[in-house]
């Protein structure tokens, strides 16, 4: 018997910006993505698709379980309703309780292993902080959900992680590269890795998978 693997969760967003849209082009390239089940607004998401004239049929479910069964016909969303229709391209922080919501029940679905992880859609930080958010961004508000003391952000790819870090309030960027034979190879290539990516202040690492 083979079973299903675990749904990502992806979350809202700001509901004004480019978060529907991003929603929306997942499930239209559902076929090269794993399974996901949105935490959204399904009328929100219906608006914008009929607005950008997507043919993507959205479907309310109530558990991540059901995705996989419904992303083959329509976009499942596990249903976070917005305090008022989002009028695209102007942000409202009327919208903050929707979107954070919709955070803390992606992170909850994750530590009750009912999602495989998160992923956030971009947010607009000035809207959150003038309707009361006190954390720098998503990254924070994420630890602060799961108890992390000093959450950081990576970007990684095939043979790259980046950490942007700051050390005695000078930023940072710690760079884990493959190719290097030892740590002290990767530590003399800082000066071309800087050059390279454009970065002032590089820690290359030496990655090991």
């Amino acid at each position: 018997m083979t079973v299903a693997p675990l749904p990502l969760a992806l979350t809202m967003g700001d509901p004004a910006g480019i978060g529907p849209e991003l929603t929306l082009a997942a499930w239209r390239h559902r076929a090269e993505l794993p399974p996901f089940v949105a935490f959204d607004d399904p009328d929100n998401l219906s608006r914008r698709a009929a607005l950008l004239g997507l043919p993507v049929p959205v479907r309310a479910v109530d558990t991540p379980e059901e995705a996989a069964g419904v992303l083959p016909d329509a976009l499942p969303v596990m249903v976070e309703p917005l305090a008022a229709p989002a009028e695209p391209g102007k942000p409202d922080g009327a919208a903050c309780q929707a979107v954070t919501n919709s955070l803390r029940r992606a992170v909850a679905a994750a530590r009750a292993r009912t999602v495989a992880a998160v992923v956030t859609n971009p947010v607009h930080k000035q809207s959150l902080y003038e309707a009361g958010f006190s954390w720098p961004g998503q990254t924070e508000f994420l630890g602060h959900l799961t108890g992390v003391v000093r959450p950081v952000m990576m970007l990684q790819a095939t043979g790259l992680r980046v950490v942007p870090v700051t050390v005695k309030g000078n930023p940072w960027s710690r760079v884990i590269l493959a190719g290097f034979d030892s740590a002290g190879a990767a530590k003399a290539a800082g000066g071309e890795v800087e050059a390279e990516m454009g970065l002032k202040g590089a820690w290359v690492l030496r990655f090991e998978p």
